[in-house]
C-alpha cells in the first residue's frame, strides 16, 4: 500500500530556523570528519618525525661509537685521575699505621647501557664513597662551572664488587645512564716502619702520572726528610710549612707507586749539621750494615781479547741502613770499561799494587746516591783482557770488599774460530749448563763451553787457546748466469744476466770485454751503476749498490745486468767466431748460454757446454732490495698512481733475431766455459746446366740422390 506524503503547513520562519538547524549539523559533521582526518595525519607525521629522529640518534649514536673507537672500545673514558695522600705522626711510631689518600676519577659513559668500571681493588680499606653526576645535556652545554649533582646509589648506579676479564676481585662502579661522573673515596694504606725507615706502596687499576703526599708532624716536634726515594724514577718536590712535609711527584704512567723516606727529628744531635737548602750533612754514626755479594760472570773469547760481563748483586740485612758504596777488587792485567746500575752515582777505578802479590789487579770504588734505599742493589761491570800470544789464559776473578759471605757461577762461550780446553780449576766446582742461574743463560746465544760455581772468592780457572790458522772461503758465488749473444755482419750484442749471493765482495771483476766494447747499460739490484776499469785492463763491477742493512746479517742475493757491443770484421762467406762468455772471479754454479745466429749461415758450434733444445732451468731473475722510502704529500691519491716509477740509467735488453742455439755448463771455475762458431754461407739453387753435360749431370746427381 502506498503511503500518501503528508504534507506540514509551517510559518515561513519557522522553515528558515529548521533549515538553518540543518545546514548548521551538516557542516558540524563535516568538519569533525576533516578535523579527525587531520589529527590523524598528525599523529602520522608526528610517528614519522620521532621515528626519522631514532634513526637519526641511532646513526649520531653508531657514528660517535665508530669514532670513538679510534680510542676505546668500551662504553667508558677516565678523563681524570687525582692522588693526594696524607701520612700521621701515628706512622712514625708504630708499625701497622697507615696513611689516607683521597682518589678523585673522572670519567665518562656514552651510551645508556650497564657498564662495568673498576675502581680499586677490593683488598684494598676505603671508605667515604662519593658518585656525582653532570648529565649528557649538561656535558653537551659546557658549562664552565657544571653543577654536580649527587648520585643515590639504587637502581640504576650501584657499587659492587665483582671480577672482570679474569682479573681479581675490584670495586667495581656499575651504572646505564650515561654522562659524566666523578667518584671519590678514601683509601688506607699501611706505613711500614723500621727505625728512622718509613715505607708505602700503591697498587692501582688506573695509571697515574702525579700524586702527593704530605707527612703531618706531632705537636711542636719538627722533622725534615733526609733521604727519600720513589719508585719509579720521579721528579719530587719537598716542601715543608706549619709543621707538614708536602712532597710533589712527577710521575711516568704508572700503575704502581713505592714511597722510601728517612727522617731527622728535633732532639738529634745532628738537626744543626743540616744546610740550608734542606740537604742532610750528617753521617750517620751506626754499625755498617751486613752484606752479602752474589756475583755471576760471562766470559767471551774473542780474536785477541777476552770479554767479561759481570753483574753483582749486594743484599743488606735490612733497609734502614742504606749501601752508600762498595769495594771490589779485579785481580788480573784488565781493563775496566764500565760500571752500571740503578742509583748508581759515580765509580771510579784505579790501579792496585799489593806488596808480596806479583799478580795485578784494579780496585773499583762504586758510590750510590742517597735516595737509593733498598735492600739489594744490582752492579753490572764490564772488563777486557788482552789475550796476546799465550797459549793460555787465567779468567780475571773478582773479590768484593766487606762483605760475610761472596758466591757466585761463570760461564765461558766461545766467539772467535778457536779451540778452548780447560786446564786448572782452583776453588771452583764444574757444573753442568743447567745449574747456572736463567738470568746468566740469558745473556748469551751461544752454546756454553764451561760452567764453573764457587763458594768462595779465592778461586782460580786457567783455559788453554789454541788457535788455527784461518783458511779464506768465497766471498762471492754466482748461482745461475744467462750469456747472451746477438750476431749481426759487422758487430755483435751480449747481454750478461748474473743472480749471486753476495757477503762482502765490493767489486766483481770481468774478464775478456776487450777496452773497444761499447757499454750500453749496467745494473746492480736493479739499480743503475757504473763500471771502473782494473789496472790488468779487467772490468770492476760494483756489488754493493742497492744492497739493504740485511746485508749485515750474512750473505745477500744480488743481481748483475751488464750489456754490451762488439765491432767485429764482416762474417763473408766463412770463418771462425769466438763467442766465449767473459771470464768472472768468482764460479758459476749453472751457466746458460743464448747464441742467435744469422739465418742466411750455416753454423756448428765446439763449446765446452752441452747443446739443448730449451733451459732444464729457470732464467736467473733481477733482485731489488728497494724497501719504498719515497715521501708524498698528504691526500696523495695511490688509485692514480703510476704503475711503475721510471728511475735513471737504462736497462737494453737483447732483440730477437735470426736462429737461436742454446748451450749448459754446470760448475763454471777460473773461465772455464769456451764456445767457438764455425760457419759458412747457405748455397742458393743450383742453376740448370746446359748443352751436352747437363745430361751427366743430371744422371750423376739421381745416382748420388
Amino acid at each position: 500500500m502506498d503511503v500518501q506524503p503528508q504534507n506540514v503547513t509551517l510559518q515561513l520562519q519557522e522553515y528558515n530556523q529548521l533549515y538553518e538547524q540543518a545546514y548548521l549539523n551538516e557542516k558540524r559533521a563535516a568538519l569533525a570528519k576533516e578535523r579527525s582526518a587531520l589529527e590523524d595525519q598528525k599523529r602520522q607525521q608526528e610517528a614519522a618525525l620521532k621515528e626519522k629522529e631514532r634513526r637519526l640518534e641511532e646513526a649520531h649514536a653508531r657514528g660517535a661509537r665508530e669514532s670513538r673507537g679510534a680510542v676505546t672500545s668500551r662504553n667508558w673514558l677516565l678523563t681524570g685521575h687525582a692522588v693526594e695522600g696524607s701520612c700521621g705522626p701515628g706512622a712514625t711510631s708504630q708499625e701497622g699505621a697507615t696513611a689516607t689518600f683521597d682518589f678523585v676519577f673522572e670519567l665518562r659513559i656514552f651510551d645508556p647501557e650497564w657498564t662495568m668500571v673498576p675502581m680499586v681493588d677490593s683488598q684494598v680499606i676505603t671508605e667515604n664513597w662519593v658518585v656525582q653526576r653532570l648529565s649528557a645535556k649538561e656535558v653537551a652545554a659546557g658549562d664552565a662551572e657544571p653543577a654536580w649533582a649527587p648520585v643515590p646509589l639504587g637502581l640504576d648506579t650501584l657499587l659492587v664488587a665483582q671480577e672482570l676479564d679474569g682479573m681479581p676481585e675490584r670495586q667495581v662502579l656499575a651504572t646505564n645512564v650515561p654522562g659524566l661522573y666523578r667518584v671519590s673515596f678514601s683509601a688506607h694504606v699501611f706505613v711500614h716502619s723500621a727505625r728512622n725507615l718509613r715505607s708505602l706502596s700503591l697498587a692501582l687499576v688506573h695509571p697515574i702520572t702525579a700524586a702527593r703526599l704530605r707527612l703531618r708532624q706531632a705537636g711542636d716536634s719538627r722533622s725534615r726528610v733526609s733521604e727519600l726515594s720513589v719508585t719509579p724514577a720521579a721528579r719530587y718536590t719537598v716542601a715543608e710549612a706549619d709543621g707538614v712535609v708536602d712532597i710533589s711527584m712527577r710521575l711516568p704512567l704508572t700503575k704502581t707507586l713505592e714511597v722510601k723516606w728517612r727522617g731527622v727529628e728535633d732532639n738529634d744531635g745532628d738537626w744543626e749539621r743540616m744546610s740550608r737548602e734542606g740537604a742532610n750533612c750528617k753521617s750517620v754514626e751506626e754499625e755498617p750494615p751486613q752484606v752479602t755479594a752474589t756475583h755471576d760472570a760471562m766470559h767471551s773469547i774473542m780474536d785477541g781479547i777476552l770479554q767479561s760481563s759481570h753483574t753483582l748483586k749486594f743484599s743488606a740485612d735490612s733497609e734502614e741502613r742504606a749501601l752508600n758504596s762498595v769495594r771490589l777488587a779485579v785481580h788480573g792485567a784488565t781493563r775496566v770499561t764500565s760500571v752500571s746500575g740503578h742509583g748508581v752515582a759515580s765509580w771510579r777505578a784505579t790501579p792496585a799494587v799489593s806488596e808480596g802479590d806479583a799478580e795485578s789487579s784494579t780496585s773499583v770504588e762504586v758510590s750510590f746516591r742517597s735516595s737509593l734505599i733498598s735492600d739489594t742493589v744490582i752492579v753490572l761491570l764490564n772488563t777486557e783482557l788482552e789475550l796476546g800470544t799465550a797459549a793460555s789464559v787465567t779468567i780475571p776473578s773478582l773479590v768484593c770488599e766487606d762483605v760475610l759471605r761472596q758466591t757466585g757461577s761463570l760461564a765461558v762461550v766461545k766467539v772467535a774460530n778457536v779451540e778452548v780446553h780447560a786446564q786448572e780449576a782452583r776453588g771452583m766446582a764444574r757444573v753442568g749448563v743447567d745449574e747456572l742461574p736463567p738470568e746468566l743463560k740469558c745473556q748469551t746465544s751461544r752454546p756454553i763451553m764451561f760452567a764453573y760455581k764457587y763458594l768462595s772468592p779465592q778461586s782460580r780457572v786457567a783455559l788453554g787457546i789454541v788457535k788455527h790458522e784461518q783458511v779464506d772461503v768465497l766471498e762471492a758465488v754466482a748461482e745461475s748466469a744467462l750469456y747472451e749473444v746477438l750476431v749481426s755482419d759487422g758487430q755483435s750484442m751480449h747481454r750478461l744476466m748474473l743472480n749471486l749471493q753476495n757477503s762482502r765482495k765490493q767489486y766483481l771483476q770481468v774478464h775478456g770485454i776487450p777496452l773497444e766494447a761499447r757499454l750500453w747499460s749496467l745494473m746492480v739490484n736493479s739499480k743503475p751503476a757504473k763500471p771502473v776499469r782494473a789496472e790488468d785492463g779487467s772490468l770492476l763491477i760494483p756489488l754493493l749498490v742497492g744492497a739493504s742493512g740485511d746485508s749485515n746479517d750474512g750473505a745477500q742475493a744480488a743481481s748483475v745486468e751488464l750489456a754490451y757491443l762488439l765491432q767485429r770484421s764482416t762474417l763473408g762467406e766463412r770463418g771462425t767466431a769466438a763467442l766465449a762468455p767473459p771470464r768472472l772471479d768468482v764460479p758459476i754454479s749453472r751457466l746458460l748460454v743464448e747464441v742467435q745466429w744469422p739465418e742466411t749461415y750455416e753454423v756448428t758450434f765446439k763449446s765446452s757446454a752441452t747443446s739443448a733444445q730449451s733451459f732444464s732451468s729457470p732464467l736467473p731473475r733481477p733482485v731489488n732490495h728497494d724497501v719504498g722510502m719515497d715521501l708524498v704529500a698528504s691526500g696523495f691519491d695511490f688509485n692514480r698512481a703510476p704503475a711503475s716509477v721510471p728511475k735513471a740509467g737504462v736497462n737494453v735488453q737483447v732483440p730477437r733475431a735470426g736462429r737461436r742455439h742454446r748451450f749448459e755448463q754446470l760448475l763454471v771455475v777460473d773461465g772455464g766455459a769456451t764456445l767457438t762458431a764455425h760457419y759458412q754461407m747457405k748455397a742458393s739453387e743450383e742453376e740448370e746446366a746446359n748443352g751436352w753435360f747437363a745430361p751427366l749431370a743430371r744422371r750423376f746427381c739421381a745416382r748420388r740422390r
